[in-house]
């Protein structure tokens, strides 16, 4: 009977004593800052190169390579063009696959 109450007990304390932060701008690389300002929406603030883009998911996903490079939308596009993929801002990433993503905008 008190094992469940005991066990989030235990979970919520573990939780709160774990040390997470939420990333700042001067722990995120430069080239991914680049990136995202194609990625405009407050939302879908992660670019990723993903070579199947379902309805609400997208699979084969990962963070554009050579993105330090990528100086216009364009360049973001050739990136992912050339691991045969495509450029997209997404919501959540969830290691090889994304939930919910768009197609990036030239501001």
């Amino acid at each position: 009977m008190y094992a469940p109450s005991f066990l989030v007990l235990a979970l919520s304390a573990l939780t709160a004593a774990s040390p997470m932060s939420a990333p700042t701008s001067s722990s995120v690389s430069p080239s991914l800052l680049s990136l995202t300002a194609y990625c405009p929406d407050k939302y879908f603030v992660n670019p990723q190169c993903c070579s199947v883009n379902a309805a609400l998911a997208a699979f084969d996903c990962n963070i554009p390579r050579g993105g330090a490079s990528a100086s216009s939308l364009e360049d973001f596009k050739s990136t992912c063009s050339a691991e045969e993929k495509t450029a997209l801002c997404c919501l959540i990433p969830l290691g090889k696959s994304d939930l919910v993503c768009q197609e990036p905008q030239n501001l």
